[in-house]
């Protein structure tokens, strides 16, 4: 699974003009769109409604890709078949309401979703 993360970044006034901007951070939707090897991810997003939803402010989503999602079992013909209300439960379930990188994931702990259950995750030295 992958900590994907996305921030509002504020110019720094102190740049000179020609200082190359900074590329501008992809929201958690561009990076679904954009990546292939989240194909999967990117059907139940699209099946829950929830792309305008992770296009805005400052989530952190725990997201599996596609190599996950056939680890667990999960295939496009699977996300077919479950309910809206299912897909959009399970989505909701991985996504934090705020920015949070690798370190501030605990070493083993809960942490808040956006649905206000307790995600139980974990940080070891893998990630």
């Amino acid at each position: 699974m992958m900590l994907l993360g996305t921030t509002i970044v504020a110019s720094n006034s102190s740049c000179k003009d020609d200082d190359p901007a900074p590329a501008p951070q992809k929201n958690i939707n561009e990076i679904v769109n954009t990546d292939t090897s989240f194909s999967l991810l990117k059907q139940a997003i699209t099946k829950a409604g929830l792309g305008t939803a992770l296009s805005t402010g400052s989530l952190t989503v725990f997201a599996p890709d596609n190599a996950a999602f056939a680890a667990s079992g999960i295939n496009s013909a699977y996300i077919d078949s479950l309910p809206v209300a299912a897909v959009s439960n399970l989505l909701t379930y991985h996504v934090l309401g705020s920015k949070k990188v690798s370190t501030d994931v605990p070493v083993s702990d809960s942490l808040r979703t956006l649905s206000t259950k307790l995600l139980f995750a974990s940080r070891n030295a893998n990630g």
